[in-house]
């Protein structure tokens, strides 16, 4: 059996997923997390594992600040790229977060993209 590579999950996620059935329903799980969460409006978002951004730019649509991070560079390209055509208050990081280094954290924090 041949080993699977140490980033086989960085090549196997591609933007396909957009197109699953799943994604309908992300206008009703940001309602189902506003509600639960009691947000307020003027929260700021960390959304670790982001993705291609379907949580972020919906809450960022609603007016909060938020802060996606994930590991695929194509997620983070296309998610930055419709958070500037809605100029969205919304910022894209790409990185591991299982990487807490300081230098990591002080970029998520500050919203700061490579």
């Amino acid at each position: 059996m041949k080993a699977m590579e140490k980033d086989w999950y960085k090549k196997i996620w591609t933007l396909d997923i957009q197109n699953m059935s799943w994604v309908e329903d992300t206008k009703h799980q940001v309602d189902f997390l506003i509600d639960k969460l009691e947000l307020k409006g003027n929260e700021r978002i960390l959304d670790l594992a982001c993705g291609f951004g379907r949580h972020s730019l919906e809450f960022a649509r609603r007016g909060y600040e938020v802060t996606g991070v994930d590991i695929i560079p194509a997620y983070i390209r296309y998610a930055a790229k419709q958070a500037g055509k809605e100029k969205l208050n919304a910022a894209f990081i790409c990185r591991d977060i299982r990487d807490s280094s300081r230098k990591c954290m002080r970029e998520i924090r500050s919203g700061y993209i490579p």
